[in-house]
């Protein structure tokens, strides 16, 4: 950003302060011999005849977690 507000400086320093206090929140991998990446997707169309839009889902995950 060319020229940051109060606002961007603000909203960075909520969103520092949030990461540092949730720094202990994480997804720790052990080593295994095999992991196995996994992947799910999923789609639809809506039931509305007249709506014309899709809905769909994803869930990958590496040996046992779920990462997205």
């Amino acid at each position: 950003m060319q020229t940051p507000s109060k606002i961007n400086l603000s909203l960075g320093k909520i969103i520092v302060r949030y990461l540092k206090g949730t720094k202990e929140f994480d997804i720790s991998y052990r080593s295994t011999s095999n992991p196995r990446l996994l992947g799910y997707t999923d789609s639809d169309w809506t039931w509305l005849v007249n709506d014309i839009k899709s809905t769909s889902g994803y869930a990958f995950s590496l040996g046992p977690k779920i990462f997205s």
